[in-house]
């Protein structure tokens, strides 16, 4: 059995995609990339029309079988706050639910909800020992790293890597190291609980 787990599963966020790629009235086009681990995606948007809004999406495959083009519409609810405006969804290609965040499915190669996988997405913390879930947190969070790298002013100086990039880097390949260890601990987890070796979790004890 599959584990997804949210931290090394490649995502794509309506908000960060605001910034730069997405907004009302306005043709964009441009190439994303939410971590150093993802896929290079190349964005085209259009929210001219508010009848039909969407994003048109190009990336590699997860599989590396070819190049993966698809379309993602926009919705657009209004705001409930004083200063009025709309606030942007992505509609789930699979399900048609609203959401913010898309991941990126192995099984179908497209940017999905959480709700279109067959297997659950996980946060590492909910599949870990109580006892190794307060280890995690003296650990550094991995949306706190992510928010230093997209902050840095430059990534590079003379066609190297900056010392705080480099160091950024680095603290995102450990904790991608942990998450995966994580992932294959809590697989063989499951195949020892489906052979009837040993609960799935300590709360089953």
């Amino acid at each position: 059995m599959a584990v997804n787990l949210i931290n090394t599963t490649p995502q794509l966020s309506i908000k960060r995609l605001m910034d730069y790629y997405i907004a009302e009235g306005s043709m964009l086009e441009g190439s994303f990339q939410a971590s150093p681990f993802d896929p290079l995606i190349f964005i085209e948007s259009n929210l001219k029309d508010p009848a039909n809004r969407y994003v048109d999406l190009k990336y590699q495959a997860n599989d590396d079988s070819g190049i993966i083009e698809c379309r993602v519409d926009i919705a657009a609810v209004k705001s409930n706050l004083p200063n009025g405006g709309n606030c942007l969804f992505f509609l789930c290609p699979k399900t048609g639910t609203r959401c913010r965040t898309l991941y990126l499915c192995d099984e179908t190669n497209l940017f999905v909800s959480r709700e279109a996988f067959v297997n659950r997405l996980y946060y590492p913390l909910q599949i870990v020992s109580k006892t190794f879930r307060l280890d995690m947190r003296f650990d550094v969070n991995d949306d706190k790293l992510l928010e230093a790298f997209f902050k840095l002013k430059r990534n590079t100086y003379l066609g190297k890597k900056t010392r705080i990039n480099e160091a950024i880097s680095k603290m995102m390949n450990k904790r991608r190291t942990l998450n995966l260890l994580i992932k294959k601990k809590f697989e063989e987890r499951i195949a020892a609980w489906e052979k009837g070796i040993e609960p799935l979790f300590e709360e089953d004890c």
